[in-house]
């Protein structure tokens, strides 16, 4: 006589969805889907084959189950988290408040940054500046000028310049 799982391995899986319950070995096979383990994995640990376990993963009946499990374990890895937040938070207020200075500092700085006083972040300035602006006569009528008060000789075409004070220690 033939067992149930002999006749999954037979029958399509269309056929055997819409009249069959969820038997233990599929509910084992979306365990292990959820979990997100290998294909392989799956044949071997319910001593089936490959194309058993690629032929149920379509079931729609499977596909259900595999998502609500999902939801069921984001949940409850939400649920952990929450109620391990306040923990959390005392060991971050513990660390700054006691320790090394670095370890205080990069505490104090976490507890800052998550209730929303965090420092300005740094912004990258881009500018032109026109330093021609000064059309190039004026430009040199000044420093000409502002050699003249310094007592520089500076003739127009010269390349060196020639002090006109008085020379030091003479």
């Amino acid at each position: 006589m033939d067992t149930f799982e002999s006749m999954l391995d037979r029958v399509p899986e269309e056929n055997v969805s819409d009249r069959m319950a969820m038997n233990e070995t599929l509910f084992s096979l979306c365990q292990m889907l959820a979990l997100g383990k290998p294909t392989s994995y799956i044949a071997e640990s319910l001593d089936k084959s490959e194309a058993w376990v690629r032929q149920h993963k379509k079931d729609s009946d499977v596909v259900s189950q595999v998502n609500a499990l999902h939801g069921e374990s984001v949940e409850a890895a939400r649920a952990v988290i929450v109620n391990g937040t306040t923990k959390a938070a005392e060991t971050i207020v513990e660390l700054a408040t006691s320790g090394p200075a670095s370890i205080r500092l990069a505490a104090s700085k976490d507890l800052l940054d998550r209730i929303g006083l965090r420092a300005p972040d740094k912004k990258e300035i881009e500018t032109t500046v026109k330093v021609n602006s000064v059309p190039r006569e004026d430009r040199m009528a000044a420093i000409l000028e502002r050699a003249a008060r310094l007592g520089l000789k500076f003739e127009e075409g010269a390349k060196d310049v020639e002090y006109q004070g008085e020379k030091e220690g003479g």
